[in-house]
């Protein structure tokens, strides 16, 4: 049973979630063969998308579906194509300007569709990114997860293997067991490999910088301009880069927040005006960094995550007093936009802070801020079938007007 929806506390400024919307498409070139038919009805996929095509007669001379078919009585007759756009199947989105990119794991859609890639298997992350201006759905058919979009460039991992992987030696050093960083070029269509080995989930990007953390838990930095890696000698962890300057948790397990000046080769660590220990998930703009507290052991009860904020230029921290975790942070409509999950209702709810803090209403975590904010929704955890595939059982991408 979904949980009751929260109020948007600025009507105003109420959701404007991806909208199902209808549109025609054309009967892609050259497509002789229909990978689904059922029930004088064809499944094909359009730049990642399920299309419906469907015909006045039932093709039955064993042509494998010619859309070109002239062979008389049985001949196919097409009637479409039209598709209901719903919000795409997808984890961890990041968004850019008009881009959100992510990862659609194939398993979760829809068993009419073809595999992604066109590998002959439905077992792999796939990268995909959404034009939401437009509702374009544009699928890159590389295989990847954790996709993050800065202008044209969408960065992801790749797992080498065979399970979720690309089965590939991508950093050449004669095993399949590792995580290498790739990136997505939307202006020209191409995928490069960095043969940079990372720590599951540890990178970021900005501007011709991609920061990472290495294998060995070591805080580095890939330069797109002359493709090389650099690493710093720190211990880092979760990095998130915004310019020159890279935030990251300084330890595993009981970290705090520190930041690395990557023109200066400068490392400091924020001050703790706060009794507790504990900086989480660092989001970086500019000169703020946004981070999760957690309050711990030193006499407070009962622990909470607070939502915290640094700035670089004053070496001050302020409390935004605000519960969450997973902040992001970034510049929208001239003012700095913090977006977090809140936990609520046994789920989480989307919440925005600009000075003050706004409610959108919407259950969903892990938000991106851009232009808007976008966010991941399971379906299992709100009760409805959001992609209607005609189960509860994916995630989709979703995303809120600032």
């Amino acid at each position: 049973r979904r949980p009751p929806r929260s109020t948007p506390s600025n009507s105003s400024a109420a959701s404007d979630v991806y909208k199902r919307q209808s549109g025609q498409y054309p009967v892609p070139s050259g497509w002789h063969t229909f990978v689904y038919r059922m029930n004088r009805e064809t499944w094909l996929n359009y730049q990642g998308e399920t299309i419906l095509y469907k015909w006045g007669a039932y093709d039955n001379d064993d042509d494998i579906g010619s859309i070109n078919d002239e062979s008389g009585a049985n001949s196919t007759v097409f009637t479409g194509p039209t598709i209901e756009l719903h919000p795409p199947t997808g984890n961890s989105p990041s968004t850019d300007g008009k881009i959100i990119a992510f990862h659609t794991y194939e398993s979760e859609i829809d068993v009419r569709d073809p595999d992604l890639n066109e590998d002959w298997d439905r077992a792999d992350p796939i990268i995909r990114y959404v034009d939401w201006s437009s509702g374009a759905l544009i699928n890159t058919k590389a295989i990847g997860e954790h996709a993050l979009v800065d202008g044209d460039i969408i960065v992801f991992q790749t797992y080498e293997g065979s399970f979720l992987g690309i089965n590939q030696d991508l950093n050449g050093d004669g095993d399949k067991e590792d995580i290498v960083l790739r990136y997505f070029n939307i202006s020209d269509g191409q995928v490069t490999n960095t043969t940079v080995e990372i720590r599951y989930g540890d990178f970021s990007i900005s501007g011709n910088i991609i920061a990472f953390t290495s294998p060995t838990n070591e805080l580095g930095y890939f330069n797109l301009s002359d493709r090389t890696a650099t690493y710093t000698g720190l211990e880092g962890y979760n990095p998130s880069v915004s310019g020159d300057i890279i935030a990251f948790e300084t330890d595993e397990y009981r970290p705090n927040i520190g930041y690395y000046n990557i023109s200066s080769g400068q490392y400091k660590e924020i001050p703790w005006l706060l009794p507790g220990i504990g900086g989480y998930q660092p989001s970086i703009s500019g000169n703020i960094i946004a981070f999760k507290y957690w309050e711990e052991t030193m006499g407070i009860q009962p622990r909470n995550n607070w939502i915290m904020l640094y700035d670089i230029s004053t070496n001050t921290v302020t409390n935004t007093s605000q519960r969450g975790s997973f902040p992001s942070i970034g510049r929208a409509l001239g003012m700095t936009v913090i977006a977090y999950q809140k936990f609520t209702d046994n789920y989480y709810v989307i919440q925005k802070y600009t000075g003050m803090t706004t409610d959108t209403g919407e259950y969903g975590k892990y938000p991106s801020v851009g232009n808007i904010i976008a966010f991941e929704v399971s379906e299992q955890a709100v009760g409805e079938d959001l992609n209607t595939d005609g189960d509860q059982d994916d995630h989709v991408i979703q995303y809120v007007q600032i």
